[in-house]
This record gives structure tokens, sequence and C-alpha cells, in this order.
């Protein structure tokens, strides 16, 4: 804190003096869809050129994030080296401990769709998840009393089942212990006036699906 000058706290009756200097030039905000997938001993895509010299982790992801073409952050832990990759190419390397942090999107493009048949809305993650809370947004329909219950699953995984209806404009669940997989899928008992209008997923990226 610095200078001598007393002010009232946002009205609250606490007196402070001086003021605060915050400095958020060095915080890195992480894109809320992206999420980083490890794999150990795998070399993934080839450096570009000139892009290793960062400090730690968070420097490198965050460069990756704005580097064009940039799809991984790899760590040689013995050349104590951070380097941005390029490319897909996946090559086991055992010489030296080293990490892949593989940049991906849901969906592979962040922009996921259902896809509905039937009474079944199927929704291709592309990456390997465990996934924890599901929210789904439903266009609600005033006076409908058609509904049920929905079963949702992730991969071969039961994550839940709860009831939704034309009525239900929301409605927020947390999925078994260790549900993972590729594919969501969302069973619905009458599919008639249910309208998903989005889809909130609190996840955790994973190496391979069990």
């Amino acid at each position: 804190r610095t200078g001598e000058k007393v002010s009232d706290a946002l009205g609250e009756q606490a007196w402070l003096l001086g003021k605060t200097t915050l400095d958020l030039s060095d915080l890195t905000i992480v894109h809320h869809h992206l999420h980083w997938q490890t794999l150990k001993y795998v070399k993934y895509g080839e450096p570009i050129k000139g892009a290793d010299k960062f400090p730690d982790t968070d420097h490198a992801t965050a460069a990756c994030m704005v580097t064009p073409g940039c799809t991984a952050v790899y760590h040689d832990f013995k050349a104590h080296k951070y380097s941005l990759m390029t490319g897909t190419s996946k090559v086991p390397y055992t010489k030296s401990r080293v990490i892949s942090s593989i940049k991906r999107l849901p969906c592979g493009d962040g922009k996921c769709q259902g896809v509905k048949s039937g009474k079944v809305v199927t929704i291709d993650l592309k990456h390997c998840y465990q996934i924890k809370t599901v929210e789904i947004y439903n266009k609600q329909s005033c006076c409908s009393k058609s509904g049920g219950n929905v079963v949702v699953k992730v991969g071969k995984s039961t994550c839940n089942t709860v009831h939704m209806s034309g009525k239900t404009s929301t409605v927020r669940f947390d999925c078994a212990t260790n549900t993972q997989g590729k594919v969501m899928t969302m069973t619905f008992n009458d599919i008639g006036d249910i309208n998903i209008e989005g889809l909130y997923l609190l996840f955790k990226g994973i190496q391979e699906c069990d």
C-alpha cells in the first residue's frame, strides 16, 4: 500500500489508509473451453523454431495459446527445456523424462453439437473426458405435460438419470464416480418437446479412457 490519504472502503464504515496497486500484467487467462491433455514419454509434434526459451509450463502454455499452429507444449526434464510444438505426430520417447501437454478443445473445435436420432441425443466429444457435473439448459414450453426420465451416459458409463419435461428450463446434476468417455448420449423418455439450448460440463481431460 502507498500514500497517506484516508478513505471509506465502499461505504462499509471501514477506513483505509493509502491505496493498493494491483499488477495483473503477468496474469494468464485460460480459455474456459480449453484444456491440456498430458502424454508422458511421448514427443507430440515438431518443435517451432525459436520457441523454446520459456522458464516454466505456465509461460509456455500462455505462449502456445496465442501462437498460430501451436498444438502442444513439450517439457524435457533432463534438458530443462519447454518447447512449443506444431503438428500431431506422436513418437514414444524414453531417453529422458518428457511430457507433452496437448492443446485440446471439446468436440475438436470447442463448438459441440448434439445429433438427435429418435429419443437419443449424441455429442461426440472427440477426446477422453472424465465428467463430474452436467447442467442442461432446455427451451421451456409452457404448460407441457409430457416428460420423463433422461438417461445420461458418457462412453460406457451411466452418468445419472434425471427427470425432465417441457416445463424444465434447467437441470444440474453430478455424474457417478469415474464417469468417462469420448461420446455423451442423452436418452429421453419423451423427446417431443425437449429442446436443448445449451449444455455445461465440468470435466477433466484424461490421457486414455478406461
